[in-house]
């Protein structure tokens, strides 16, 4: 199952101003992905969440974002993530699926920044996430 928050820093910025945590929004929204999946998985269902360690970004602001929204509703999207059981930030050099996930988003990123290059290997990630019985693509999520 693969959940994907893509993000255009000039449109986010421009959305949400010059000041924004962008890092710290993308997690939050990640983690609605991750909270409607297990919604949609069933009761009882919870599980903890490994994160890439961003190097120059705040990790107390963006700790605080994520908590927050763990405890009380997501600032971004307003949906509680009270299944998510935690989440660990790891050094991408020592996580191979870490590393995964940063090609995954490097592709995204690159294709929806405008680099036709990536068009076919973003179309092919954005087949593979989740899609609910209704036929949304919930798993995948732009700002």
């Amino acid at each position: 199952m693969l959940l994907v928050v893509a993000v255009d820093n000039k449109r986010a910025y421009e959305k949400l101003g010059p000041g924004a945590n962008i890092s710290g929004m993308a997690r939050t929204l990640f983690l609605e992905r991750c909270e409607m999946y297990m919604r949609y998985r069933g009761a009882g269902v919870m599980r903890r969440v490994i994160s890439d360690r961003a190097g120059s970004v705040d990790m107390r602001q963006t700790r605080a974002l994520v908590f927050d929204s763990m405890r009380r509703r997501n600032p971004a999207s307003g949906v509680r993530t009270s299944r998510i059981a935690g989440i660990e930030f790891v050094d991408s050099l020592d996580s191979l699926m870490v590393q995964a996930a940063d090609i995954m988003a490097y592709i995204i990123s690159r294709d929806i920044n405008g680099d036709g290059r990536f068009g076919g290997m973003a179309g092919s990630l954005r087949e593979r996430t989740w899609v609910s019985a209704d036929g949304v693509w919930l798993g995948w999520r732009e700002i």
